[in-house]
């Protein structure tokens, strides 16, 4: 049986603009403790600093 992969949105998921969103860096280490996949993607036109 495959793992599922899981697509994350990084702007307004894991981050609000500068800042991590509470809950984010802990969602992904369960993610990776259970060794599922995951692809972190965005549709944001900014540029990262």
């Amino acid at each position: 049986v495959s793992q599922p992969t899981f697509f994350i949105d990084i702007d307004g998921v894991l981050y609000d603009g500068p800042n991590l969103i509470e809950g984010g860096p802990e969602a992904l280490a369960c993610l990776r403790a259970h060794n599922s996949g995951f692809l972190l993607v965005t549709n944001t036109t900014r540029m990262s600093s």
